[in-house]
């Protein structure tokens, strides 16, 4: 039964939040981003308050900016997986985590 529920669930089209417009572009500072399967995401993105991390950026100050995304293997291909990464690249340009003014896109 799990099984069959992370399937659909797999299939569903992504609702994204993306940051204002004055976040919304390519960072200045360096970054990079990190692909790891589904399930490790979550491991590599602690202190968040929720139950299921989709994708993260951590600062390591000299070192750059990481995101860490979920890899393209199906579960989250073509323009979520860029949504997604426009999501994490608005707060490396400052959007706060708790995402005042997103725009929904997606359903």
């Amino acid at each position: 039964m799990t099984w069959i529920l992370v399937l659909l669930m797999s299939s569903l089209p992504l609702a994204v939040t993306l940051p204002p417009a004055e976040y919304d572009r390519e960072p200045a500072v360096k970054y990079e981003v990190i692909e790891t399967p589904w399930h490790k995401v979550d491991a590599l993105c602690p202190g968040h308050e929720f139950e299921r991390v989709l994708a993260c950026a951590r600062d390591f100050g000299p070192l750059g900016w990481t995101i860490v995304m979920p890899k393209r293997d199906g579960s989250l291909l073509g323009d979520d997986w860029k949504l997604l990464l426009r999501h994490e690249k608005g707060h490396i340009n400052g959007w706060p985590r708790f995402h005042p003014g997103a725009r929904l896109v997606g359903m």
